[in-house]
């Protein structure tokens, strides 16, 4: 049974607060404390302050409390009415349920599982007393429709996503590329939900049962006519819904919110007609603030373009059918917002769902015709990947994908520059280029066009020496045509496909057709082979579609710890002592300045510079190391090859084809300058042998290197 204040508790609750004073004033004569103290707090600038300050004895404290709650919320101050209807609970325990639905869904942080469990069963005791209890029925309709609308999808197919990178179940090779490739690595697993929610499961049924009790109370009840649309969304129920906002309408006819609920039901039933007039009805009541907000075309107006200073008028001439009493173009729209504000935004945060990414693509292309979710996995493929969820929203030519990056029910549009898979935690999520773009003519109704992206591939050049406990990459390679202001990145990765390493976004030098410089740290003390990647994406325009590029090195063997071993060799243009800022395309190590060759192409002419390093040279009992150096120039096409005739050391001292050398230190920093007199025009192999007199063991490296 209900509980009840006499005289009506529940007439008090359903009352706004200008009708509750003086229900309030009429006790007050039977009891004069009331109208004394209670009744006239509800009257103060801060009321709730007035009724703290009372005894606890006052009679009629428990009902100003209520009055205050249930105003609260009917004005939509959901975060500030639950305290004041906790308060009201302790003369009421029937309002306990309403100050855990106000409390939870006026505070975010409390919608986490152990506390929504928590409450969830408080409110099934308390409908197990009373099955009534409007506030527990809306708190557990409202965890059900979340649960609804998580598990819904509104589509019947995955359509045409069955070729889409995203869909695979496997893990990319090393050679993997196309669109998708660049996130694949970090899933193992993919469910896929498709079909609507059915009607006639046990979740619906009760979801519904009690929302539609939650209605019962017309405070709360267009709260709960939002979470009932969402569900008839869920399971495409037009007719139920449009029975829904009949009860609302008949219940406030003053609430705009009935007429803007049975004009997306009377939409998508095919009445046009009744859609249009109970949109003009509902923009005829609306306050002016939500009025602003549906009129508002800015959201299908290009980007930049002005918004009308009158939107009545601008409305007035978007009609297709002028002279008629229904302007088609902006039922639709109201329709459109709608939905939006439905489906993506939150009524207990003021997030309006138009100002979401998703509700702005519904705002301009209409409802999607398919809806479906592609869920992670639980298990990561490396440690820092997380699983990610993305929505794709289709059109009958064209689609939108949105990514969930932070697993939280926001959903962002899907156009990632390439930094956001530099692995950990993505913090770029800038709208700017993906692995498709739509483009539109951006009036309204239009539909886009959709562009394309290039997918292109290049080698980079790589390097690979020993830094401290771990490893330095030193990258080079050219910037094609057309790609100055493109987003980059770069990544290290293992034998096993994993990123190992992922540093700044910045890549020095990146202009079109020029060299550029990216040095990476990998903080690993052992690996057999290293792969560089860096990568690409410039954002589509009107004229040209997006473009990604990813250059990626051939596997490097990485120093060995132990023993004699030398690094990579990089091919520069110029090497010399460092000093000054030196330039963006310069790398600094050993005290040198290092000018490092994008392409490893020379003129037969220009001078080539060699800078390597070798490790773990043995020393002799005087605390000496010993070794010689043999350098190599071999056709790439297996002609024979000789030793150079001549080797500059240091770039000054002539050396022949090779060295000897000694010195205290285990580790060698050394650079060569080969003589031009002994290359041909054609593709050379560069191979330094390194001997080391000492321990009587040697170590060479070999590089490629272009003469035209």
């Amino acid at each position: 049974m209900r509980t009840y204040i006499s005289p009506s508790l529940l007439s008090i609750r359903l009352l706004r607060l200008t009708r509750v004073l003086p229900v309030l004033i009429v006790l007050s004569h039977a009891h004069p404390a009331i109208g004394q103290h209670a009744s006239t707090c509800l009257e103060q600038a801060d009321p709730g302050a007035c009724l703290e300050a009372l005894e606890p004895s006052v009679p009629g404290l428990g009902e100003a409390w209520a009055a205050l709650g249930m105003a609260l919320v009917e004005q939509g101050e959901i975060r500030q009415a639950g305290p004041v209807l906790r308060k009201a609970a302790e003369w009421d325990p029937g309002l306990q349920g309403l100050a855990m639905w106000a409390t939870q869904f006026g505070n975010p942080s409390l919608f986490q599982p152990a506390r929504a469990a928590r409450n969830r069963a408080r409110a099934r005791a308390m409908l197990r007393r009373d099955s009534l209890d409007v506030g527990a029925n809306l708190l557990l309709g409202t965890q059900d429709a979340r649960e609804v609308a998580r598990r819904s999808r509104r589509a019947s197919s995955p359509g045409n996503l069955s070729a889409d990178g995203l869909m695979s179940l496997t893990r990319p090779s090393r050679n993997s590329i196309g669109p998708g490739a660049r996130l694949a690595w970090m899933w193992e697993e993919m469910d896929l939900t498709v079909n609507s929610a059915p009607r006639e499961g046990r979740l619906m049924r009760n979801t519904v049962d009690r929302l539609q009790k939650a209605m019962e109370s017309p405070v709360l009840a267009p709260y709960a006519l939002r979470q009932l649309a969402g569900v008839r969304i869920a399971s495409d129920d037009w007719g139920a819904l449009a029975a829904d906002a009949a009860r609302l309408r008949a219940m406030l006819p003053e609430n705009p919110d009935g007429y803007l609920v049975g004009a997306l039901a009377a939409q998508r039933e095919g009445r046009t007609g009744a859609a249009a007039t109970l949109a003009g009805m509902a923009l005829d009541l609306a306050p002016p603030e939500q009025r602003g907000h549906i009129l508002n075309p800015a959201g299908i107006l290009p980007p930049g373009h002005p918004v009308p200073a009158d939107v009545d008028v601008w409305w007035r001439e978007q009609d297709p059918v002028a002279l008629t009493e229904i302007n088609e173009r902006l039922a639709e729209h109201v329709v459109r917002w709608v939905y939006a504000d439905v489906r993506f935004g939150n009524p207990y945060t003021a997030a309006r769902g138009s100002e979401t990414d998703p509700g702005q693509v519904v705002l301009r292309y209409g409802i999607p015709s398919a809806e479906i979710q592609l869920t992670g996995g639980h298990t990561p493929g490396s440690e820092q990947a997380g699983t990610d969820r993305f929505a794709v929203f289709q059109y009958p030519a064209f689609d939108f994908r949105f990514m969930d990056l932070g697993r939280r029910g926001e959903w962002s549009l899907y156009a990632p520059s390439a930094t956001a898979y530099q692995g950990g935690d993505r913090v770029n999520s800038e709208v700017r280029a993906a692995d498709y773009v739509l483009v539109a003519r951006q009036r309204f109704r239009d539909i886009p066009t959709l562009i394309e992206p290039t997918w292109e591939t290049g080698p980079l050049n790589a390097a690979v020496f020993r830094d401290g406990s771990g490893f330095l990459l030193v990258t080079t390679g050219l910037v094609p045509e057309g790609l100055s202001g493109a987003d980059t990145g770069a990544m290290v990765l293992d034998r096993g496909n994993r990123i190992v390493s992922a540093g700044p976004s910045d890549v020095q030098g990146w202009e079109s057709g020029q060299e550029f410089l990216k040095v990476l740290r990998v903080p690993l003390s052992r690996s057999p082979t290293f792969q560089a990647r860096v990568e690409a994406v410039a954002p589509a325009t009107l004229e040209a579609p997006a473009r990604t590029l990813v250059l990626r090195s051939d596997p490097q063997p990485a120093p060995e710890r132990e023993g004699l071993a030398m690094s990579s060799m990089v091919l520069a243009r110029l090497i010399q002592d460092a000093g000054g800022p030196g330039t963006t395309k310069t790398w600094r190590r050993a005290g040198l300045e290092i000018t490092p060759s994008g392409d490893r192409r020379f003129a037969q002419d220009a001078p080539l510079y060699i800078y390597f390093e070798a490790y773990g040279l043995a020393t002799d009992p005087s605390g000496r190391t010993s070794y010689d150096l043999v350098a190599t120039l071999t056709p790439a096409d297996g002609r024979p090859g000789t030793r150079l005739s001549r080797l500059f050391r240091r770039g000054v001292e002539s050396v022949g084809a090779g060295f000897e050398g000694s010195g205290s230190s285990p580790d060698l920093s050394e650079y060569l300058l080969l003589d031009s007199q002994d290359r041909g025009v054609g593709e050379y192999l560069v191979t330094l042998t390194l001997t080391d007199r000492v321990a009587g063991t040697s170590v060479e490296t070999t590089s490629r290197v272009h003469f035209h």
